[in-house]
């Protein structure tokens, strides 16, 4: 895999490599909300929506990869399409796309409702090496929502199970009755910390974090987190963050997706593409009014706009050739308020925004997640994120977090803020470091988390898990030695075998 380089800009009079350059505020806009029920949300709630800081994009497009870059294994056709020059990709002095800037989505053709166009219909924002004339670029939906008759064959699978539950409850007799009862009744307050498992959440915790290092106080760095979805960043470092900018510090956050591929946060289990946009800029929205919360600024943030539950395939499948997320129907980055709209949904274009950034901001501290966690996104930012640095030599500056640590992980849920934050098991062998925070900041964490409206009134009890007297962080992506199994190795009787 190749990594590219943006052409020099200029930047604050200084020529640096990335094609970041001079942020320019934007007009403040505002943008419809809809919610569940499909009525339009308050006024106030989105009237702060400004579109994001954004950086200059360059007319003359990006540099083309060349034949040697193309794999000789891909159809003719495909190695075409690769090879094929860019086209000018649109900064933010241009119009948002249409549906993206609060007109009415629902009245909209199907043509229409994919924001950026179909292949052939003139209006499409073309990815860099994309379709040309009567060659449309393919794409892979890797990740596949349901369709209604697979949410209908759920729905009856849960019914008959319904059912089949409620003859055998009839058929139980009293004490039985009693003892299924007290069993649900333990298993609710021991995943929940009440009754007698408070007390045992609060040793068994305790004792795993007492003999855990202390991460150092930071003194003046600038601090850089890479958050795969608006509220990852609150969850994992919102007391760093704090204690950052109390030491005269600088914090900026990057967004590499806008979280439009949650289904139930956008109004039902089959909302419509439009609507999955809408919550996109939804959660922009709560972002920002989580980071304000925690005192940093809208020119501290960076939403890079790619396709939630499509990072792992950019990582993989889709470095060069576009995806197309099957949530939104997007193909290429198309928010108003993202760095740069019109970047293609592919993993090289998200590798060189990433280059671009870290030369242009210079952090002295990278947070990203652990290549450990369970969730596919989660992952993939990891890898691109080691990839960047390492590229720029700054692997020294990295530490991990993780947030989707293994099966109900954290326990116990629900907001417990006086319990610490035990290392996850997903985690286990990582050389954890503890970082304590004070009540002031406990409170400003939840006070953060609970910005993220969409995703409290959902998973309220798993985010507010979160909100301890500590955050942990790791300055290893794995553990320094993995066990044999992990490795790629097989132990038999005693004796290694590859």
């Amino acid at each position: 895999m190749r990594l590219g380089v943006h052409p020099d800009v200029q930047v604050g009079g200084e020529a640096l490599p990335g094609g970041v350059g001079p942020r320019e505020e934007e007009e403040p806009q505002e943008v419809a909300e809809v919610g569940p029920g499909g009525a339009v949300a308050e006024e106030e709630e989105l009237k702060e929506d400004k579109g994001q800081p954004g950086e200059e994009v360059k007319e003359e497009g990006e540099a083309a990869a060349g034949p040697e870059h193309i794999p000789h294994h891909l159809p003719v056709h495909l190695r075409h399409q690769a090879a094929a020059p860019p086209v000018e990709v649109r900064g933010h002095e241009e119009l948002p796309p249409k549906g993206l800037a609060g007109e009415d989505l629902e009245a909209r053709t199907p043509q229409e409702e994919g924001g950026v166009g179909d292949a052939g219909d003139g209006r499409e924002v073309l990815p860099s090496g994309g379709a040309e004339a009567g060659h449309p670029a393919p794409t892979i939906a890797l990740v596949r929502r349901l369709a209604p008759w697979q949410w209908l064959l759920l729905l009856l699978a849960l019914s008959v199970a319904l059912v089949e539950g409620f003859r055998l409850w009839l058929g139980l007799v009293w004490a039985e009755r009693v003892a299924l009862l007290l069993l649900a009744l333990t298993l609710w307050a021991f995943i929940n910390g009440r009754f007698v498992f408070a007390y045992y959440h609060a040793l068994l915790t305790s004792w795993r974090t007492q003999d855990l290092p202390l991460w150092p106080e930071p003194k003046g760095e600038h601090l850089l987190l890479l958050a795969p979805h608006p509220d990852d960043e609150v969850l994992a470092a919102a007391g760093l963050i704090q204690r950052t900018l109390q030491a005269g510090g600088r914090v900026s956050v990057v967004y590499l997706t806008s979280g439009d591929a949650f289904d139930l946060a956008a109004g039902g289990p089959l909302p419509s593409k439009a609507a999955m946009r809408r919550l996109a800029l939804r959660r922009m929205v709560e972002a920002r009014r989580g980071m304000e919360a925690l005192g940093v600024g809208r020119e501290s943030l960076y939403f890079l706009g790619f396709p939630d539950q499509g990072l792992f395939p950019l990582f993989t499948t889709h470095y060069y050739l576009p995806y197309e997320s099957p949530y939104t129907g997007l193909r290429a980055v198309a928010y108003p308020g993202c760095y740069r709209v019109g970047l293609p949904y592919t993993g090289k274009a998200l590798e060189e925004t990433l280059l671009a950034l870290f030369r242009a901001l210079r952090p002295s501290r990278i947070l990203l997640p652990s290549p450990l966690d369970a969730h596919r996104d989660h992952q993939a930012t990891a890898y691109f994120g080691m990839q960047a640095a390492a590229a720029l030599g700054l692997e020294d500056r990295l530490l991990y977090y993780l947030i989707h640590g293994g099966y109900q992980y954290p326990l116990p849920k629900g907001l417990h803020p006086r319990l610490p934050l035990y290392p996850p098991p997903r985690g286990r062998g990582l050389p954890w470091h503890r970082f304590p925070l004070t009540p002031e900041e406990v409170a400003l964490k939840e006070k953060a988390i609970r910005a993220h409206r969409s995703q409290v009134r959902l998973l309220g009890r798993f985010l507010l898990a979160f909100v301890r007297r500590n955050e942990l962080f790791s300055p290893l992506p794995i553990p320094a030695r993995l066990p044999p199994e992990e490795e790629g190795w097989a132990v038999l009787e005693g004796g290694e075998v590859f």
